[in-house]
């Protein structure tokens, strides 16, 4: 650890200890008034299971276990294949920063220790790591928390990053305080990158340029759609259902699938369609939300004259109603099922495009081989999006209201849809391999003790 690093992680300690007495009674107050934090309140303070559970299925190990760290959902299904890569040598230990993310690592890796994230405190992440024995952290996409950091440097726990990145706006708003950061960023070893742009950035930001590969989006190596074992027939009847009850026999609905959406722009595109042209085929539009705690917000965009039902038939069409309606809607109110859900669909908008979010995966639905819609917001996929539009699978529109006009001209040409949805498929085939390569930059980072002391007994 050097002597700016040190510096760092004792005034860090010493604001951690100062402001104890601030700090727990806003624990006490998160306790008593959130109480979806309660089951898992005790993981935020570093306690639960105290060391790496899930065994290493091959016949050689390295020492210590290695933390594996994801944010939320998203980066919880994209690193599955990597976790799974890992485990076969190394004793993992994984945590997340959302419930979400918990729930798909708990539910992928039942024989693993798994945990929310400690709050962000060197007196919670010490205990943490000597208890679980934790030798090396990995770091999934952009999660550089400062204490964690300076936690571990200071314990001498070697931390990468794997799927690295580091988007516009989070780059802009460190390179304010590059002075700060640039310690932490040095000891970073290795990093492994989404893309050239990520390369650079990381080097600007302090890493050493020796330390950093360019290994591709580990994204695309998520599970092939088409091979998928899993039984879609549920989903496929639950989408059926509404449309066998509210359109005449023998029409056919489009299928149009708001993905990972946010309620500001769901409400734009809804006024759109509304607004819209008159559609040459029913259209049905299944609404996919980011975050289910804000249902209720969703539910009151759509129109009040209309048919509805969710996943849990909560909200369903009241008998007797319409058959000839020009639009319906599905609401899915659960998570796991949103890429099997994308098979069924003619058409993907891509969520978090419209609203300056900058854009979740698209990456499903190219697997899939479906046409796709983004926004002008993208910075967060921005070298996926320009390996699909290259590739002639996905539209950008700048704003909203030009979607029905879009929507009227690919219903009228399905030959272009089918087009679109294989040049999507091929991009998704052509992109596969970064789990490959980063496995092998990698390799030194977590097998590196056991080679060393090898060396040492020879």
């Amino acid at each position: 650890m050097t002597g700016t690093l040190l510096f760092y992680f004792r005034i860090d300690r010493i604001l951690n200890r100062l402001l104890w007495p601030i700090l727990l009674p806003g624990a006490g107050f998160i306790w008593l008034f959130f109480p979806r934090t309660r089951p898992f309140f005790r993981e935020r303070l570093g306690f639960g299971v105290s060391k790496a559970t899930g065994q290493p299925s091959g016949s050689q190990k390295t020492s210590g276990a290695v933390l594996f760290h994801v944010a939320s959902l998203g980066e919880a299904v994209a690193a599955t294949p990597l976790i799974r890569a890992l485990s076969e040598r190394h004793s993992l230990v994984l945590t997340a920063t959302t419930l979400t993310g918990r729930e798909a690592l708990t539910k992928a890796f039942p024989d693993h220790s798994v945990s929310l994230v400690p709050f962000d405190l060197p007196d919670l992440w010490i205990p943490f790591l000597k208890s679980r024995e934790i030798r090396k952290i990995l770091l999934f996409e952009t999660e550089i928390w400062p204490s964690m950091l300076l936690s571990a440097f200071h314990l001498g726990v070697k931390v990468g990053i794997v799927n690295g990145r580091l988007s516009t706006r989070g780059f802009r708003r460190m390179s304010r305080f590059r002075p700060l950061f640039v310690p932490l960023f040095q000891l970073l070893d290795p990093v492994v990158v989404q893309s050239a742009l990520d390369q650079d950035r990381f080097r600007k930001m302090g890493t050493l340029s020796r330390n950093i590969h360019l290994g591709g989006n580990l994204k695309w190596d998520v599970f092939d759609p088409r091979e998928s074992v899993q039984d879609p027939e549920e989903l496929r009847f639950w989408v059926q259902r509404v449309e066998e009850d509210c359109l005449e026999k023998g029409k056919k609905p489009f299928r149009l699938l708001l993905s990972s959406v946010h309620p500001e722009e769901t409400k734009q595109i809804l006024r759109t369609l509304e607004k819209g042209l008159s559609f040459p085929r029913p259209l049905h539009i299944l609404i996919a939300p980011r975050h289910l705690n804000r249902l209720e917000t969703f539910r009151s965009f759509l129109p009040k004259e209309t048919w509805v039902q969710d996943r849990r038939e909560r909200f369903c069409p009241e008998e007797g109603g319409s058959k000839s309606l020009p639009m319906i809607f599905s609401l899915l109110d659960t998570y796991g099922e949103l890429r099997t859900l994308t098979r069924f669909c003619d058409l993907v908008v891509v969520g978090g495009t419209f609203d300056p979010v900058g854009g979740h995966s698209p990456i499903d639905a190219a697997a899939a081989g479906i046409p796709l819609i983004v926004g002008p917001h993208t910075d967060h996929i921005r070298e996926i999006v320009c390996d699909l539009k290259e590739g002639g699978g996905m539209l950008e529109l700048h704003r909203p209201d030009l979607l029905s006009e879009i929507l009227c001209e690919l219903m009228m040409d399905p030959e272009k849809m089918a087009k679109m949805g294989e040049d999507n498929r091929n991009v998704f085939s052509v992109r596969r391999g970064a789990l490959m390569r980063t496995m092998s930059f990698l390799r030194p980072f977590l097998e590196g003790e056991s080679v060393k002391r090898a060396e040492t007994d020879l």
